[in-house]
């Protein structure tokens, strides 16, 4: 022991008096430096205008877009061939190797104390990021600090990796450059390691886990896993040895085959780890955020807790499907979606099936008219270079749900007792399911979902037309992220002339034109007797036969719209807003009123309460107009003392919820229908669904720090910190040159 510290002392005052070691070190303080500056800087700026701030610690150093740990990790590997390349390879070309060689050191001693003289170099740089997480600590009012130093880490066990693989090249070459460019090329290999052989069982998951790109990712974070932990154990211990490998092959003249087996045996016991470390049931994470936002929300995890049985994961992939594919070469990435899932529920089983199907409304039939199916498959497959084993359409095991579903790509989630549920792809720019519809999916395994039933006979808005006054896109249209279908709900029509079947949990009136018939309206009137909850919506111009019924629950319709007064809206697109807090109408109302986010109602009325209801009546959205006067577009109402049902929600205006306004944006206007939907029906189902998956807010979203004291501590970034670095380096150096 003691020689190695008597050689890593050696070893480090000649590596601290190259002058590449100090430009490296300059340069580095002078890139963090401006990067963390210019990122605090619009966080003092946005204070200083009253802007809102909110997870400051992530946002200053993990965020994907300008967080100084990302931005350091994707430019890292540049910094370490100029501190390795000499290690060994500047021994060699002087010969003073021989030096080493001979004196009564081992070659065990030399590699690890060379090794360590390099760590301490990239201490120094660690160090001066840790210059900046001391000053967020300090300036932030209650920063993320655990997640922060989790990102800090994570640098430093990447720097000694990459050190280490600097290291084995430069102990195979006497040249400088040839060892530099050798670590970059080697850096490349690890890269991409994860594309190769992505097809041969057990192969892919060595080659997957050696990747080194992002490998720093959950440290940066705020999440340490035991595979990443091992990662950065056994890789840089692997190059090390492949660097005392190499060195022993210099001083033993061993044949040929053992030096191979020496250097296979090495990779072999690392890649064992990898495999072993990285099966779902080994691993361990352990999230240090404040708000775990690398975990499951609570919903979810309450989700999962309800699985007492094994579930299966089946992805069908079309390759006739034209949108997202998941190709054999890319089954770790596909595992890596479904990660927290596994991490709770590690005997989840993935299965992938591929087939070749023509989908009813696919592109290929116009693209290619003249080529049958299996042409057209063929034409692709050459085209794409597929290398796929198809499976016939046949003997897929749930073709009845690949037929309802035209044969798009999706999972079917199988339950051991043989229930499944979908999860799909949407038309939008994500295409992949987040964590809401995908624990949506693993509930459905064991909930059956809230039927809403639609009345569609007397004009009503329709589940299935593409006209822009439709609400199928809102309800049941499949491909939509935001649609009820894929939030936990089943939408069907049904006829306002027969009774309400007993299945269902929601009815929804929607804007009928013509008038309903004293029995439909007993229909009705029965259904929420016996706790059925109701939806109605309907305009003005329908307010005359309407509030005949409606007045049985003591609300009326104003027979004139509201008009808007908002230069950025037609007068007639009203935009209304939450009522108060009213924390039994659930999470999204809530988050729509703490948002200030509004709703679009395009001709709404005003509703009129009776003062002597013998209901409970909750005013849910209001619009003021410009007298100071408020008028209620949106109202609740219960029986008293019966929260849970039965339920009514009315609303003067059936426009909002249409095809053409569900998603739309305006410039300049904050309203979201979409959240309104979820709102109203996560009521309407006792909160039940939609799932709610928001996270507490993080409270690091105020600086305690002035304008005018940033603005020095920015100076001593950015100008003192260089200028004293670059002194202490002539300092050194014109010693040394006297001495």
């Amino acid at each position: 022991m003691r020689n190695i510290l008597k050689f890593t002392r050696t070893a480090f005052l000649v590596q601290l008096h190259t002058p590449v070691s100090w430009l490296v070190v300059l340069v580095f303080l002078v890139q963090t430096g401006v990067i963390f500056c210019d990122s605090m800087d619009q966080f003092v700026r946005n204070q200083l205008l009253k802007y809102g701030t909110a997870d400051i610690s992530f946002q200053l150093f993990s965020s994907s877009s300008n967080g100084l740990f990302v931005k350091v990790q994707s430019y890292l590997y540049l910094y370490v061939p100029l501190l390795t390349m000499g290690i060994f390879s500047r021994e060699f070309s002087t010969g003073s190797i021989k030096l080493l060689y001979s004196s009564p050191v081992s070659n065990f001693t030399i590699v690890l104390s060379k090794f360590l003289s390099l760590v301490l170099i990239g201490l120094v740089l660690i160090g001066i990021l840790l210059i900046y997480v001391v000053i967020a600590i300090l300036v932030i009012d209650v920063p993320d600090t655990a997640a922060i130093f989790s990102g800090l880490l994570g640098l430093f066990l990447l720097l000694v990796s990459y050190i280490a693989i600097g290291m084995f090249m430069s102990s195979l070459t006497s040249y400088s450059v040839v060892a530099a460019l050798g670590t970059l090329i080697v850096f490349a290999v690890l890269n991409f390691a994860g594309t190769l052989w992505q097809d041969v069982p057990v192969v892919q998951d060595i080659c997957y886990w050696l990747v080194l790109k992002g490998r720093a990712d959950t440290f940066i974070n705020g999440m340490i896993t035991t595979e990443d932990l091992l990662y950065f154990i056994f890789v840089p211990a692997m190059f090390l040895a492949f660097t005392y490998c190499g060195l022993q092959a210099h001083t033993n003249n061993r044949p040929l085959f053992q030096k191979i087996l020496r250097y296979s045996g090495v990779f072999l016991i690392t890649a064992l780890v990898g495999f072993i470390s990285s099966r779902p049931s080994v691993k361990k994470y352990f999230d240090l955020t404040e708000t775990k936002r690398n975990t499951l929300s609570q919903a979810s995890l309450k989700v999962l807790s309800g699985l007492d049985k094994k579930v299966t994961i089946h992805t069908y992939v079309n390759m006739l499907y034209q949108g997202f594919l998941v190709l054999p070469v890319a089954y770790k990435t596909d595992e890596k979606r479904f990660e927290q899932y596994l991490r709770f529920k590690p005997e989840t089983e993935l299965k992938y099936h591929y087939y070749s199907k023509l989908p009813e409304n696919s592109v290929y039939r116009s693209r290619y008219p003249k080529l049958s199916e299996n042409d057209i498959y063929d034409t692709l497959k050459l085209i794409n270079d597929w290398n796929v084993k198809l499976k016939p359409v046949a003997e897929l095991p749930h073709l009845e749900i690949l037929e309802q579903e035209d044969y798009a790509f999706l999972r079917v989630l199988e339950y051991e007792d043989g229930s499944t549920a979908v999860v799909r792809t949407f038309k939008d720019l994500i295409r992949l399911p987040k964590e809401l519809e995908i624990s949506t999916g693993f509930m459905g395994l064991y909930e059956k979902p809230a039927r809403i039933s639609v009345y569609q006979k007397n004009g009503e808005r329709s589940l299935y037309t593409e006209r822009g006054d439709g609400i199928g896109t809102a309800l049941s249209e499949k491909t939509s992220r935001t649609a009820l279908v894929n939030l936990g709900f089943s939408c069907d029509e049904i006829d306002p002339y027969l009774p309400i079947p007993e299945t269902t949990d929601i009815l929804l009136i929607a804007d009928p034109t013509v008038p309903y018939t004293d029995q439909t309206l007993e229909y009705i009137d029965e259904f929420f007797a016996r706790g059925g909850h109701v939806m109605v919506l309907t305009e003005s111009k329908q307010s005359s036969w309407m509030n005949e019924w409606l007045s049985k629950y003591t609300v009326t319709i104003g027979s004139e719209i509201l008009l808007q007064q908002n230069p950025k809206l037609k007068d007639e697109e009203l935009i209304v807003y939450t009522a108060g807090p009213q924390e039994e109408m659930g999470p999204y109302y809530q988050s729509m009123g703490a948002a200030g986010l509004g709703v679009i109602t395009p001709g709404a009325a005003e509703i009129r309460i009776d003062s002597a209801s013998p209901f409970e009546v909750k005013k849910l959205l209001q619009h003021t107009d410009t007298t100071g006067t408020v008028h209620t577009t949106a109202v609740a109402i219960t029986l008293p003392g019966k929260p849970d049902g039965p339920k009514m929600l009315v609303m003067s205006d059936a426009d909002w919820l249409t095809n053409e306004e569900i998603n739309k944006q305006r410039n300049g206007v904050r309203a979201v229908n979409a959240l309104m939907l979820k709102a109203t029906m996560g009521w309407l189902s006792n909160n039940h669904y939609p799932i709610n998956i928001e996270r507490p807010i993080p409270s690091d979203r105020k600086l305690n720090i002035q304008s005018g004291t940033w603005k020095k501590v920015q100076a001593g970034i950015l100008y003192i910190l260089p200028l004293l670095l670059a002194g202490a380096f002539v300092w050194i150096f014109v010693r040394r040159n006297r001495v």
